[in-house]
């Protein structure tokens, strides 16, 4: 069964928000800033089908031949820059809220519109850039299989940001890699939306799976090491 490794990418509109102070303020304030400033890997396939075939559903652990590694909330931590600390957020499910979707939509970002025959807010035409590319990294951080769309749920929770509210973002990305992990495994889900951050991980671990000649670059302090692999796996469209 082969994989889809499924990651966002708008980097025409990354560009522009880099350029503005409040998008990366608003990052910065809710613990996003790090892991949105870094760069995804070129897709990897049969590494990505290997390390799913590696999951113990059971244990919750990667089985290789001859040693057992074990993901932790340290390691998406230093993987990705996510905050770990504040409250730690939900990616799904429903709010005990009334309100609809349009309703919510209306209310925090008037103007945008569904996606289409979706009952979700396309993100791309929400006319608060700040706004837009909190939600666009929120997506990104819980591994959404669409990611240009978001449900009312990840919208409220992009709201929240901008109070601006620090998310334990590690924490719940740790739990979500091994829900999809055991998703991919067990239930034949063909979409994954963490490929870079788990292709790092074992990189970091097991050298053997490094690039052959190729020049690591040593980790930099408060830098995410995901940023060490991306210069060797530059995303080239794709994917």
């Amino acid at each position: 069964m082969s994989i889809e490794w499924r990651e966002r990418e708008h980097e025409a509109i990354d560009a522009m928000e880099m350029e503005d102070d409040a998008c990366m303020d608003a990052l910065r304030d809710c613990g996003l800033k790090k892991f949105f400033l870094t760069s995804y890997l070129r897709t990897q396939p049969e590494l990505l089908r290997f390390i799913v075939d590696a999951w113990d559903i059971e244990d919750q652990v990667f089985r290789l031949k001859d040693q057992t590694l074990e993901l932790d909330v340290s390691d998406v931590y230093f993987i990705t820059g996510l905050s770990r600390r504040g409250v730690r957020p939900i990616f799904s499910g429903s709010r005990p809220f009334g309100e609809k979707m349009g309703e919510v939509m209306e209310r925090v970002c008037p103007g945008a519109h569904f996606g289409s025959n979706s009952a979700k807010v396309d993100i791309v035409t929400i006319p608060d850039l700040v706004l837009r590319v909190v939600l666009f990294t929120i997506t990104r951080t819980a591994g959404i299989q669409a990611p240009h769309e978001a449900s009312k749920n990840l919208l409220l929770l992009a709201t929240e940001c901008l109070q601006p509210t620090l998310f334990d973002w590690a924490s719940a990305v740790t739990t979500n890699i091994k829900r999809q992990l055991t998703k991919c495994k067990r239930d034949g889900n063909k979409q994954f939306g963490y490929g870079s951050i788990i292709v790092s991980f074992f990189l970091e671990r097991l050298p053997i799976f490094q690039i052959p000649g190729g020049i690591v670059a040593d980790p930099v302090p408060r830098e995410p090491r995901l940023a060490r692999w991306a210069p060797l796996m530059r995303r080239g469209g794709g994917g």
